[in-house]
């Protein structure tokens, strides 16, 4: 019964506003207060909004991973050569003249270098097996003109050619204890440099 009294007193309430006259200054705002609300409720989306295809946790931080890069430089040895980087969100690729990039800004790039039979690099390898894949964490800071890198030797690499990308998931240690996690899913730029 309460609330059905309430209603009621509210709805008189509503009613006894609605008869009065509204004076110019109450107008003017109200048509502002409503042009603000339907012009906020309009803001299109931040770009920023949107997940990132896949992170690195590094000493417990964890970093955004933005771009994949994948690299064929053709058969040498008898193997098939490929770089595949991941990039965290605070590099850009440039692209140059000569159908390659350079990177800018300061950030990780997480680098695997495969050896494999076939020019297919879909599987999951093991990092003890040296001859066919190494990966290496390298700071990037261009302003410094040194790049830092970290070998990991002991873990797993599961690596996916999809038809939209690749997909890569990483679990990794070096020599020192310090462990690497590492997770992409998303599209990649390829780079055939066989020719090169």
């Amino acid at each position: 019964m309460k609330l059905s009294n309430q209603t009621t007193q509210l709805s008189k309430l509503h009613s006894k506003i609605a008869k009065k006259k509204l004076s110019g200054v109450t107008k003017l705002f109200m048509v502002t207060l409503m042009a603000g609300i339907t012009l906020n409720g309009c803001k299109p989306e931040k770009s920023g909004t949107s997940p990132a295809p896949g992170t690195l946790k590094l000493n417990n931080i964890t970093y955004n991973l933005a771009t994949a890069i994948t690299e064929y430089y053709g058969v040498i040895d008898s193997k098939h050569y490929h770089r595949l980087f991941l990039l965290t969100d605070s590099l850009q690729i440039i692209p140059t003249q000569n159908n390659y990039y350079t990177l800018q800004g300061k950030g990780y790039a997480i680098k695997l270098e495969l050896n494999t039979t076939t020019q297919n690099i879909s599987q999951r390898y093991n990092l003890s097996n040296t001859e066919t894949i190494t990966l290496s964490l390298i700071s990037i800071d261009k302003s410094k003109g040194d790049n830092p890198t970290t070998e990991f030797t002991t873990g797993t690499v599961r690596i996916e050619v999809l038809s939209n990308g690749v997909l890569i998931e990483i679990s990794a240690q070096n020599s020192q204890g310090q462990t690497i996690e590492a997770n992409y899913q998303g599209q990649s730029y390829w780079f055939n440099l066989s020719n090169k």
